[in-house]
């Protein structure tokens, strides 16, 4: 049965009850699935889960506690497609950030540990596992396998960097991370201070990614994506933007921005299609507000949000379709590897402890064509796609996470 027909989840699952799973991923076949939990809110354990499924039931396969009773977790989790490695990064407190990669077939032994001042903020696998990209506050993290043990090195950017996103192409030839540079005398959190963007553009040269281009942005990168074959990359700002590059290059090809009025846009994704198109999806809050009254009986803000598929055509962007959404889209938003759909995970905080509706969604990335919707009661931040296009994966705030399809048995 094609994953269109998956309205309703082929299984949930809730690792904790309440924890965060802010990300979520699985293997190129859809049968090895991990995530790990986090709360923004208060406390939790900080767990990593690896769970392994034939689409009807699902069982944990290994679970690794990295720390308990503390604040924040895992952040983003990666793995490779063949699915022998898979790795967890975030942070246990303010000053404490991690890099976990683990053996899946061997009980998740683990492979590789790192440890820095911040938060690790993205980490990326690539297919087999022989290589990650990561992001650290100014460091960029390149990671080796060296016959099943990995090491990493860091690529410093001046102080006032702080580094949101990464991306790496699935033949190991480019990598590529982004983020935000603040004047020396503002931080990262300091929202009254308006940044510029950086990208960084690494080559892998005889075995060891070394930086390309270094590449001025005038607003904050929030994402960024890399076709598999690392020709090319597109990079989403904190102002609405989208802009598409040659990974050769440090001009982009051509930037563009909606009829509609944006500003953050946390949702970028970049895939041939069959006809060896690059499409590009994107997901944005659109730049109004409405004002709802919540459970405590106090006005809250809320953004409607706008997904759009950008076709490359001849170094110019043309519009496939765009479609406005309820709420915010979210990094879930990916193609499967030949970008015959397109999926989408949505949903907005508006206060300390209280978040909107949440949905997932999958579409058909040529068309917009919207195959079927899956709310949740609060917001939902990852959703994947298997390369095959058998299954996908989605995690909520709730702390449950969710299957659609079946993996690919072929």
């Amino acid at each position: 049965m094609a994953l269109t027909n998956f309205a309703q989840p082929t299984w949930s699952i809730t690792p904790e009850q309440g924890q965060q799973l802010n990300s979520v991923a699985f293997d190129a076949a859809g049968k090895n699935i991990v995530t790990g939990t986090s709360q923004e809110y208060g406390n939790t354990n900080v767990d990593v889960y690896c769970y392994q499924t034939d689409g009807q039931n699902v069982t944990l396969s290994w679970k690794q506690t990295i720390a308990s009773d503390v604040q924040y977790g895992t952040f983003w989790v990666a793995m490779a497609d063949l699915g022998q490695y898979c790795a967890a990064a975030g942070h246990t407190a303010s000053d404490n950030g991690y890099i976990y990669v683990y053996d899946v077939q061997n009980s998740g032994t683990v492979v590789g540990e790192f440890n820095y001042d911040s938060r690790v903020s993205e980490i990326e696998l690539t297919p087999a596992g022989d290589y990650f990209i990561a992001v650290q506050g100014v460091n960029v993290i390149l990671g080796k396998n060296n016959a099943g043990s990995f090491t990493a090195t860091e690529d410093a950017l001046p102080s006032g960097a702080y580094m949101r996103t990464c991306g790496i192409s699935t033949n190991s030839t480019y990598a590529v991370a982004a983020g935000a540079i603040y004047s020396t005398e503002s931080k990262a959190d300091d929202e009254s201070s308006a940044p510029t963007g950086v990208i960084c553009v690494y080559q892998n040269n005889g075995g060891s990614f070394t930086r390309l281009n270094t590449i001025a942005m005038p607003h904050e990168i929030l994402r960024v994506a890399m076709t598999d074959d690392g020709n090319y990359f597109v990079a989403t700002d904190d102002n609405g933007h989208v802009h598409f590059f040659s990974s050769t290059s440090t001009t982009a090809t051509w930037s563009y921005t909606p009829a509609y009025a944006c500003d953050l846009t946390y949702a970028a994704a970049i895939a041939y299609d069959t006809n060896q198109d690059v499409l590009v999806g994107v997901g944005t809050n659109i730049s109004v507000t409405t004002q709802v009254q919540s459970e405590q009986a106090s006005a809250f803000t809320v953004q409607p949000g706008l997904i759009y598929v950008l076709k490359d055509v001849s170094d110019a962007p043309q519009v496939l379709w765009q479609q406005r959404i309820e709420y915010p889209p979210n990094p879930g938003l990916n193609f499967d590897v030949s970008a015959k759909y397109l999926t989408c995970a949505t949903g907005q905080p508006y206060d300390t402890q209280n978040e909107t509706i949440g949905s997932f969604y999958l579409f058909d990335a040529a068309t917009g064509f919207q195959y079927w919707r899956y709310d949740t009661s609060i917001m939902n931040w990852p959703m994947n796609i298997n390369a095959q296009a058998t299954a996908c994966v989605g995690g909520s705030d709730s702390g449950t996470l969710y299957y659609w399809g079946q993996p690919d048995n072929s």
